[in-house]
């Protein structure tokens, strides 16, 4: 095995151990070390390398699942109307194409809310201005 190949699968190895405890803290223990965006970048990181190299795909791959089990002390609550997310949007471009699916929900919704909450704190208050006039559009 070539000394590269050794070294994508350390790796890729290193990323699923990072994103395991950071999913652990942000999940289980509601106690997240990791922002949200580093969590992004590191698991995008981990898709592209298995995308390039689909031998370094594991079944346990956080890739291969969603989050993990929720805290034991949250109650369950259902939204009257859908939570959206900025599907990890991480720049203008990104913020784009999340715009038209905003606009076709409230096409078929009488009331939209979107929350911005801390999620959207690593895109910047710098692009609070530009977010706004894209929502304007819809």
């Amino acid at each position: 095995m070539s000394s590269s190949k050794r070294e994508l699968e350390a790796e890729a190895a290193e990323l699923r151990r990072q994103l395991e405890r950071a999913s652990y803290q942000y999940y289980v223990l509601d106690q997240p070390e990791i922002s949200d965006r580093e969590y992004d970048l590191l698991f995008r990181r981990l898709q592209e390398l298995e995308d390039t190299h689909p031998e370094l795909r594991t079944p346990d791959s956080p890739t291969q699942r969603v989050g993990a089990p929720p805290a034991t002390q949250f109650q369950k609550h259902a939204h009257i109307v859908p939570m959206l997310s900025l599907a990890n949007a991480f720049n203008d471009e990104e913020l784009r194409a999340w715009v038209p699916r905003l606009g076709a929900l409230a096409s078929r919704a009488r009331t939209v809310h979107a929350l911005m909450n801390n999620c959207y704190e690593d895109y910047g208050v710098r692009n609070a201005t530009r977010l706004a006039e894209l929502l304007a559009a819809v």
